[in-house]
């Protein structure tokens, strides 16, 4: 997987390796072509990469046999906390306003993560779906951090308010995609 920092200056990588072998986060300056950090912390996959807003942080999730959220300090390379994800988790993505702020994406839960540099800790909290059950595997958020959108195996995208946790919508309306949504963006102009 592949992440670029906000401001354009850092790229970051994530490998995949063998049974029993840490999978490293490769952080390049996109200016001097070099590697800046080679950090391992996850074991076989990293699947998804997030920096946050102001670029200070990136945010880790390890694969199926890993399945931990951590986040690091990119100007030191140091992880600063990290935390089990509940089943097999997706995607991982920062705010676009705040980097003390997060969610996870996966099979079974969509989670909302607050981070706290000072305590060293991050905390999770449920988004509540009611009756709906879906494996989710992407998620965009909305560049004032209302809501997020959440791609799903069954080819509906989710519409999720991030201040309250709760599904609002779903969509497409009448036709799904039939090979489920696995990546999405939102248009600069909003439509």
């Amino acid at each position: 997987c592949l992440c670029v920092s906000a401001d354009g200056r850092y790229l970051a990588s994530g490998q995949i390796t063998f049974m029993g072998f840490a999978a490293d986060i490769i952080v390049w300056d996109l200016d001097t072509r070099e590697i800046v950090h080679r950090m391992s912390l996850h074991k076989v996959k990293v699947q998804s990469l997030s920096f946050s807003a102001d670029g200070k942080y990136l945010a880790s999730l390890g694969g199926q046999d890993d399945n931990s959220v951590v986040v690091w300090d990119v100007g030191t390379g140091d992880a600063i906390c990290g935390f089990p994800t509940a089943g097999e988790t997706k995607c991982v993505k920062f705010f676009n306003n705040t980097s003390t702020k997060l969610v996870t994406v996966g099979s079974r839960d969509i989670d909302v993560w607050t981070f706290d540099r000072g305590a060293r800790k991050l905390r999770s909290l449920p988004c509540t779906l009611g009756k709906l059950k879906r494996a989710a595997t992407s998620v965009t958020i909305d560049e004032y951090d209302d809501y997020m959108y959440v791609g799903t195996t069954s080819g509906d995208i989710l519409q999720m308010s991030l201040t309250s946790r709760l599904f609002k919508n779903a969509g497409p309306a009448k036709t799904r995609f039939p090979r489920g949504v696995v990546s999405s963006a939102i248009s600069p102009t909003g439509e």
